[in-house]
């Protein structure tokens, strides 16, 4: 149950799957050995409770992890702490991943704050800028 469908109620049961909302969904790959954390809409103060509640319930998993934000339409500073800080609970036992779209607003918001190393981008985004130097030499 939900309320005001975005905090799950408390319940006995606290498997990642009985704490995932319309707006965060895990997925688990048995094939691929990987759990998939899917973020969808806007994610802000107003739902990081129950993001907070999905990560404790994966903490005790040691399965990889992959966040997937490639759905994400807004993210605000709350929610980018919330999503790091639920990361760093368990990246000592699991490797995390994130996934964005290429060009998407959650991509263009990390990248603004200055936190693509944070979230496994800038290894990328270097090599891009270092071909597109490259390019015009």
């Amino acid at each position: 149950m939900l309320n005001n469908n975005r905090t799950p109620h408390a319940t006995g049961d606290q498997s990642p799957a009985s704490m995932s909302t319309p707006q965060f969904r895990v997925r688990k790959d048995i094939a691929r050995n990987l759990n998939t954390l899917e973020m969808n809409g806007d994610v802000d103060f107003a739902s990081i409770d129950a993001l907070r509640n999905v990560f404790s319930a994966l903490v005790s998993d040691p399965t990889p992890l992959l966040v997937d934000l490639t759905n994400v339409d807004y993210l605000d500073c709350a929610a980018v702490r919330a999503v790091l800080k639920g990361c760093r609970k368990d990246e000592s036992t699991r490797p995390v991943s994130f996934k964005f779209k290429q060009d998407g607003k959650a991509r263009l918001i990390v990248r603004l704050l200055g936190l693509d190393g944070a979230f496994g981008l800038a290894s990328n985004e270097q090599n891009r800028l270092v071909a597109a130097r490259s390019a015009c030499h």
